[in-house]
C-alpha cells in the first residue's frame, strides 16, 4: 500500500463571475484618498459593504505600515463554528443518527456558483491588512489593487471551503466511530453505516458489503479511506498542484475577471522590492560559476588549514549550502512565471464556456499579454549546477520533477492557445 505523506484536499474552483465585484472594488480604490483619515475610514466601511454583498462576509481593514497586502483569518475551531448545534450533542450517545444527518445537511455553506459564503461562515470577519502609504504612492493601478484584494479574499474563501469539508468529514467519522464503540444494536449500526457511506459517495454494493462486516475496525478504516479518497488532490502532492494556496487565490481573482491585473500588480511589487525574475540566463550562469568557484576555493583553503580534515568538512558543508542558494525539501510551486501561466490557463478554461464576443476578445488579448509577461521571467527557468547535482543524486527529487512534468503536460493539453485563437477568429468573422 502506498504511504501518503500529505493529505491534500482537491478543492473545486468557483465558477467564472460577471466581473461586477471587481469593477466595484476598482471604483472604490480609484475614488479613495488614502492620505486622509476620512478617506481611509470611508474606504473601510465601503469595502466591508461590498464584500458582504458580493461574497457573503464582512471584512475589517487593518491599516499597517509594513508595505504588504495580506489577510488575517479569524480564529476558528475545526469542529465548533461551522456546526455549533452538533458540538453540544457530541457527547450524547443517543443522538448519533441525528448528528450525522445534521452533518450532511451542512449548516454552513460555500456556494461555488455564486462565489458566496453563508450560514456560520458569514458570522466571521477576517481582516485585510493594507499599507496606506503604499496605496498613496499609486505604484499599483486601481485595477491592480482591486485584483490583489480579490486574491487575498480568495485565501479566506479557500480556507472556509477547506474547513467546510474537514468539519463535515470529521463530524461524520467521529460519530460513526462513537457508535461502533458503544456497541449499538445491529439495525442502528446498519443505519449509521448507510448514512455515512452515502455521505462519502460510496456505491450501494460497497455499502451493503460494509454492513455485513463484523469488524468495527474494518468499517471505520473503509469509511476513512473513502473520505480520504474523495478529498485527495489529483496528483497526490502539493509540490506542483492546482490546489496550492497561491494558485487557488490567483484563480479566485481570475474567476472574478481580475486575472491580468493580478499578474501586473505582482510584477510591479516584485520590481519595487528588487526581486529579479528577469535576469538573463547568461547572467544566472555566470553567478552560478562564481558561487561554485567560491565554494571550491573555500574548500581548498580549508584543506590547507591547521585543523585539517574536520575544518575541510565544515567548509565544504557551508560552501555547498551557499552554492545551492537555499535548497528546499520541496520544489518551488509558486514562482512568478508559473503563477502567470496558471492565470493564463484559467482564462483559456473560461473561454471554453459560453462567453460573449466582447469577453472572448478580452480573453484573447489577456492571454497574449500574459504569454509575453511570462516569457520575460527568465530567471525562473534557470536550474543551478547544485540543483542539477541534487537532481542526479536524489531519487525523491527526480520523482517530484516527474510529477511536475506530468501535471504540466496535462495542463498544456487541457488549456492550449489554439482554442482561444480559434474563438477570436470566430468572433472576428
Amino acid at each position: 500500500m502506498k504511504k501518503f505523506q500529505h493529505l491534500d484536499f482537491g478543492l473545486e474552483a468557483i465558477d467564472a463571475q460577471d466581473g461586477k465585484l471587481f469593477r466595484e472594488l476598482t471604483i472604490l480604490v480609484e475614488d479613495t484618498d488614502f492620505t486622509s483619515h476620512t478617506g481611509r475610514t470611508q474606504f473601510a466601511e465601503s469595502l466591508s459593504s461590498i464584500t458582504e454583498r458580493g461574497l457573503g462576509f464582512k471584512i475589517k481593514t487593518d491599516w499597517t505600515m509594513d508595505g504588504g497586502f495580506y489577510i488575517i483569518f479569524p480564529m476558528m475551531s475545526v469542529h465548533n463554528p461551522a456546526l455549533p448545534p452538533m458540538y453540544a450533542e457530541w457527547f450524547d450517545p443517543s443522538d448519533e443518527i441525528k448528528s450525522i444527518k445534521k452533518a450532511t445537511e451542512r449548516l454552513a455553506t460555500v456556494d461555488l456558483k455564486s462565489s458566496k459564503l453563508s450560514g456560520v461562515w458569514a458570522t466571521f470577519t477576517p481582516s485585510l491588512a493594507l499599507d496606506p502609504s503604499w496605496l498613496a504612492k499609486k505604484i499599483n493601478t486601481p485595477e491592480e489593487v482591486a485584483a490583489i484584494c480579490l486574491h487575498e479574499f480568495g485565501h479566506y474563501f479557500t480556507m472556509c471551503e477547506l474547513l467546510d469539508r474537514t468539519v463535515y468529514t470529521n463530524v461524520i467519522l467521529g460519530t460513526v466511530d462513537k457508535v461502533l464503540k458503544h456497541g449499538q444494536d445491529v439495525s442502528k449500526r446498519e443505519q449509521i453505516i448507510d448514512i455515512a457511506g452515502k455521505a462519502f459517495d460510496m456505491d450501494e454494493t460497497a455499502i451493503s458489503d460494509l454492513k455485513k462486516s463484523t469488524s468495527d475496525k474494518a468499517v471505520a478504516t473503509i469509511l476513512l479511506t473513502s473520505a480520504v479518497g474523495s478529498c485527495r488532490s489529483a496528483n497526490g502532492n502539493s509540490y506542483y498542484d492546482v490546489t496550492t494556496m497561491e494558485f487557488l487565490a490567483d484563480q479566485f481573482a481570475t474567476r472574478h475577471g481580475a486575472g491580468k491585473h493580478v499578474a501586473t500588480g505582482l510584477d510591479k511589487i516584485y520590481n519595487y522590492y528588487g526581486v529579479n525574475h528577469r535576469r538573463p540566463r547568461q547572467a544566472s550562469a555566470v553567478l552560478d560559476v562564481i558561487r561554485m568557484a567560491t565554494s571550491f576555493c573555500c574548500l581548498m583553503l580549508a584543506v590547507t588549514a591547521a585543523a585539517g580534515i574536520l575544518v575541510a568538512f565544515l567548509w565544504l558543508l557551508a560552501a555547498f549550502l551557499f552554492a545551492a542558494g537555499g535548497l528546499s525539501d520541496t520544489p518551488v510551486h509558486n514562482t512568478a512565471k508559473e503563477r502567470v501561466l496558471r492565470i493564463k490557463r484559467d482564462l483559456i478554461q473560461q473561454a471554453k464556456f459560453n462567453v460573449s464576443p466582447e469577453r472572448a476578445k478580452e480573453i484573447a488579448l489577456d492571454v497574449a499579454f500574459l504569454d509575453d509577461l511570462a516569457s520575460k521571467y527568465t530567471t525562473d527557468d534557470y536550474v543551478s549546477m547544485v540543483d542539477r547535482i541534487w537532481l542526479f543524486l536524489s531519487k525523491g527529487r527526480r520523482d517530484d520533477k516527474a510529477i511536475e512534468a506530468f501535471q504540466r503536460e496535462l495542463e498544456a493539453l487541457a488549456a492550449n492557445d489554439l482554442f482561444v485563437k480559434s474563438l477570436e477568429l470566430q468572433h472576428n468573422t
